[in-house]
């Protein structure tokens, strides 16, 4: 038999070809192993794989049957995985580690958001909250704005309109101008009473004779006093170290403050007992 025979011509039985067989066109046999110069083709392949598998079909894949490399079931890859182009994935991609992620899309995270390596510096929660550890810089912010009651802000700066419904500065607050209503607190008293610290900035209505004391305020409080009766009303200021008259300068330790009328005393030093000056309508 010559080494260059028709595998039809062998019968059904298994052929059992030699060292050095040539199947006329397909295949050669020696110490290399079984070498294929045409295709391959069977209904499973078996065994291990040494070297690189190289695939020259340039097909593009664009779905789970199309490409040059098609395969139904799952791949595992115990090492490194590079791709030249892009790649798409209708599941779940799950990692332990990440070096950048560059998305031209959306990026979703469905259990929240950490970023941060060796400490969480700003979190993403599910309700859509945002919490950063360090300072929020931005060139502007949209919409409303909350603080927690417990919150400090060492300062907050705004260049347009801004709207706060309350606003409780422990310090000094400056403005070139307050704009708004200008309401005076007001603080409604009965019979004789004694001015006290937290009545500065209010408006007093009083009912019986009020007493002006001695080093309780700083400079610039201003206390006024409204007559709310029918007759005169005795107003005490000998307490302090002294208080002038607005009208005239003239020292006084006790004023007259006709009905229906407003008297204001003004803290202009707070040296020994504090010095006032009363201004007003209706004092004598």
């Amino acid at each position: 038999m010559t080494r260059a025979r028709t595998l039809s011509k062998l019968g059904s039985s298994p052929a059992v070809l030699s060292a050095g067989a040539v199947v006329s066109g397909i295949t050669t046999i020696d110490a290399s192993g079984f070498n294929i110069t045409g295709v391959a083709t069977a209904t499973t392949f078996s065994g291990g794989w040494d070297g690189a598998l190289s695939i020259t079909d340039s097909t593009a894949s664009t779905s789970t049957s199309t490409g040059a490399l098609i395969v139904s079931g799952g791949v595992g890859i115990a090492k490194s995985l590079f791709v030249g182009e892009g790649v798409s994935v209708a599941g779940t991609i799950t990692y332990d580690d990440v070096t950048n992620i560059d998305s031209v899309g959306i990026v979703t995270a469905g259990g929240g958001l950490y970023v941060g390596r060796t400490s969480i510096g700003v979190t993403a929660t599910t309700a859509g909250h945002i919490i950063a550890a360090g300072v929020v810089t931005a060139t502007s912010f949209d919409g409303s704005v909350s603080f927690a009651s417990t919150s400090t802000v060492p300062g907050i700066s705004t260049q347009g309109h801004s709207v706060f419904n309350t606003i409780n500065a422990s310090g000094i607050a400056t403005a070139s101008k307050f704009s708004g209503p200008g309401n005076i607190p007001g603080n409604v008293t009965t019979g004789t009473y004694t001015i006290v610290a937290a009545d500065a900035g209010k408006l007093v209505s009083a009912t019986g004779t009020v007493t002006l004391p001695a080093a309780t305020f700083e400079v610039g409080d201003a206390i006024s006093v409204y007559n709310n009766t029918g007759s005169d009303m005795t107003l005490t200021c000998s307490a302090p170290t002294a208080v002038y008259l607005g009208s005239d300068g003239s020292t006084v330790t006790s004023l007259t403050l006709a009905l229906r009328c407003i008297c204001t005393f003004v803290c202009v030093d707070t040296a020994s007992n504090d010095t006032f000056v009363a201004t007003g309508g209706g004092l004598s």
